[in-house]
């Protein structure tokens, strides 16, 4: 029986699908759904990310905010644009991680999900993973088979492969 799914979520397109996925079996069984975000501290936020969130309107390309709806702070707008300080960019990639779960959230909740949680951590992609599996004792993990860093993880191996083989549960790769 599934009672708990992870869902480590990135804001990349697959990581979208692996979540409305995860929120048609937990609504089936009944199970919780655990929203996990990898941080990775001192590490530039990849363009696609910096772009995801200006298109969702977290940032302004003239570094203003959108309006009181976001909930960024100026000094967010200015970090994910030009993040070669660490500490703002890492205050940065907080803030939108914890966008992204909570827009997560949301999808998971719109299935008729009632036990959510989410977990914003900071570290390598694969231990955090494997270790919040390990933790909340996951029936199934359920990822995107890309993520936000497609050439890395082409020459380097893949996030969601390198789960599949470590993970102690079951895990879907979603496309």
């Amino acid at each position: 029986m599934i009672k708990t799914i992870l869902v480590p979520i990135d804001g990349s397109e697959h990581a979208r699908k692996a979540t409305l996925l995860a929120g048609d079996i937990a609504e089936k069984y009944g199970a919780e759904v655990v929203l996990l975000h990898v941080m990775i501290p001192g590490k530039r936020l990849p363009e696609n990310l910096r772009r995801m969130a200006e298109v969702e309107h977290l940032v302004d390309p003239n570094r203003k905010p959108q309006g009181v709806t976001t909930g960024m702070p100026g000094d967010t707008v200015a970090a994910v644009q030009d993040n070669s300080n660490s500490a703002f960019s890492d205050q940065a990639s907080a803030r939108i991680g914890q966008w992204l779960l909570d827009q997560a959230e949301k999808v998971v909740r719109e299935k008729g999900v009632e036990l959510v949680s989410k977990e914003l951590e900071d570290g390598d992609p694969v231990e955090s993973i494997i270790k919040s599996a390990r933790d909340k004792q996951a029936s199934l993990v359920i990822m995107g088979s890309r993520g936000l860093s497609d050439l890395e993880g082409l020459l380097l191996g893949s996030v969601s492969h390198k789960v599949s083989q470590l993970a102690d549960c079951s895990c879907i790769t979603v496309k």
